[in-house]
């Protein structure tokens, strides 16, 4: 790791460039970074090239504007510009905050075979991984100290293949995990390489119930040396309702099938992905109408999305028929698995907790009184089917990345939960 993430850091920018509507910009200045803040940069700019003449009745597309920096040393950075400041640019300055930043090392070409990268990444609560591990440290071959790590993940697979992950310690209140991977040019293309931290990621919050944040990422190809540092908002937990799966300790296989899966650059990951930011999205709204309301269309959502059926505003016939998309999920993805008719209840309590909470939310009643939607009643009812949705969706990620489900559930009213005894936490 090139980058101490932990550390202020400060550069001479010796030179950087970029275009912004439609003008060529050269400069020179300093770029910080401070763990709490982000980078920071401050630059003297002046324009290069005049303003690209527009043609009459053409639009001109807005997108995100890179600033490309030289660093000296064969170092080279990029930091992603959105907003400026035209006071600023008036006095051919520039000065902007970034919440993340690619940093390019140039290094001696490799001959080694593979693609090799590591990631840092921070969770709200402790993550029990598989595996335990045993780092050695030698000097001349001889062992000097040994640490040991309860919770761990080491695979190996052909090819030189490799996967490691262990916690690293604790980051004011937050859990540290790095991992590190290895995997053969033949097999894998540099991109997927580089997208694999974040579908590491994802697994790890899926399986874990939370919003594990990355903070670094590092990927070597050949010559150079690639590494995004990203100041995240901090991780968070999405509760006992809204979490996808009950694992106290994580699954290796899982663990590696749905990284490698999100790594992909294909429509279900995409599916699966947003299906996963709409259940975080839902716990962190404030108020238990949002929460259910943001859930239960996430499911329309999906099945619209998998079956190209878009919301189409001004057609006469816009109601969706959900149960048969359904049930075509059902047979496509779902029952393709061990213990197919397993499913055919599950789908029917999805369907009537679908249902409820569209129901209750879009003609609200508010009423306390037994069986209104605050009474006792109905905010168990409301609790329930948003487990019931929730647990679903983490069943229908696992099919899409083809992970079999032996034995689906779905999870008991909790008004049935009795505490929780020591042999369901092994």
């Amino acid at each position: 790791m090139l980058f101490k993430y932990s550390k202020p850091q400060t550069y001479i920018v010796e030179h950087l460039r970029f275009t912004y509507q439609g003008v060529n910009y050269h400069g020179n200045g300093v770029l910080t970074w401070e763990p709490e803040e982000g980078f920071y940069l401050v630059a003297r700019i002046h324009p290069k090239d005049k303003p690209v003449q527009i043609v009459e009745r053409s639009v001109e597309v807005y997108k995100t504007a890179y600033i490309r920096l030289w660093l000296g040393a064969g170092l080279r950075a990029v930091l992603p510009l959105r907003t400026v400041r035209i006071w600023e640019f008036m006095q051919m300055t520039l000065s902007q905050r970034f919440s993340r930043a690619l940093f390019i090392h140039s290094t001696e070409p490799s001959s080694l075979h593979s693609w090799s990268g590591n990631a840092l990444f921070e969770s709200k609560d402790n993550i029990i991984l598989p595996d335990p591990l045993a780092v050695e440290t030698k000097i001349q071959e001889k062992v000097v100290e040994q640490e040991y790590y309860l919770g761990g993940l080491y695979f190996e697979g052909p090819q030189g293949t490799k996967v490691i992950a262990r916690a690293q310690g604790e980051s004011k209140g937050a859990s540290l995990i790095r991992a590190f991977w290895n995997f053969p040019l033949t097999a894998k293309g540099k991109h997927w390489c580089w997208r694999y931290a974040d579908g590491f990621r994802l697994a790890l919050s899926m399986l874990s119930g939370q919003m594990v944040q990355m903070k670094y990422r590092e990927v070597h190809r050949q010559s150079r040396i690639y590494q995004e540092i990203v100041k995240n908002p901090p991780p968070f937990n999405l509760g006992v309702v809204f979490r996808l799966f009950d694992y106290a300790k994580l699954n290796k296989e899982m663990i590696l099938r749905l990284a490698e899966f999100f790594a992909r650059e294909e429509e279900l990951v995409d599916v699966a992905r947003r299906i996963f930011l709409q259940v975080a999205e839902a716990s962190r709204q404030h108020t238990i109408a949002g929460q259910a309301l943001l859930l239960s269309t996430t499911l329309e959502a999906l099945l619209r999305t998998i079956y190209k059926r878009p919301f189409q505003r001004n057609k006469k016939k816009s109601k969706f028929a959900l149960n048969h998309f359904l049930k075509k999920l059902r047979q496509q993805y779902l029952e393709s698995s061990p213990n197919g008719s397993q499913w055919r209840p599950i789908i029917s309590k999805v369907q009537k907790a679908y249902q409820r909470l569209r129901h209750r939310y879009a003609h609200p009643d508010w009423l306390t009184s037994s069986g209104g939607s605050f009474s006792k009643e109905g905010i168990a009812q409301i609790i329930n089917d948003m487990m019931i949705l929730s647990r679903f969706y983490g069943l229908v990620i696992l099919r899409l990345a083809q992970i079999e489900v032996k034995n689906p559930r779905l999870p008991a009213p909790f008004e049935t939960w009795g505490p929780i005894s020591v042999g369901e936490i092994r």
